[in-house]
């Protein structure tokens, strides 16, 4: 791992409890790892609806085709399956680590499950998108549309968080470096 690399989480969540799961994560990542971003970045969050990427590119085929599961096979399996394009990217890719995926639930899983099963978690996880939603608009209301749209997604079945616009600068770099093998 780089000095100042991090390990990104892309997380799936069931459907309308992506902003719940998300508000959690990151009330745990600033009180229990002191807001620590380098080894835990809950960066990107979509929910069981939505597991088609939008971002259809070389950068998001290799997040996509490099995900290590840790949970979940069944989930994992319906998102690559959705996300096919990456084949046009990669078609002969085949993972190179082999990790048994954790099968039993979570302890004290069932018990937050059940409590967010009603009307109130629908009308929280409204309310904690359309909050977070405004404090990106507020913190990052120098980006244009366009970029805010791609690097700050926020909807009610996807999260996406890269201020410092990875994706766009790794795929100019890969674009300059391209033509530069074309002369």
């Amino acid at each position: 791992m780089y000095a100042d690399g991090d390990i990104d989480y892309f997380i799936i969540t069931a459907a309308n409890r992506l902003w719940i799961c998300r508000s959690f994560l990151v009330l745990f990542k600033k009180t229990f790892l002191l807001n620590s971003k380098k080894y835990f970045c809950v960066n990107y969050f979509v929910d069981e609806n939505n597991l088609e990427i939008h971002d259809q590119n070389m950068f998001t085929a290799i997040e996509i085709s490099y995900l290590i599961p840790v949970y979940n096979e069944a989930i994992i399996s319906q998102l690559k399956e959705k996300n096919s394009w990456t084949k046009d990217y990669f078609p002969n890719f085949h993972h190179p680590f082999n990790f048994p995926l954790k099968t039993n639930s979570i302890k004290g899983s069932k018990i937050i499950e059940i409590i967010l099963q009603d009307s109130f978690a629908d009308k929280l996880d409204l309310w904690l998108m359309k909050k977070t939603f405004k404090r990106w608009e507020n913190k990052f209301k120098h980006f244009n549309k366009e970029k805010f749209e791609l690097t700050m997604r926020t909807n009610r079945g996807v999260s996406k968080h890269h201020p410092q616009d990875f994706q766009n600068r790794v795929l100019a770099d890969l674009k300059e470096r391209m033509l530069k093998l074309e002369i």
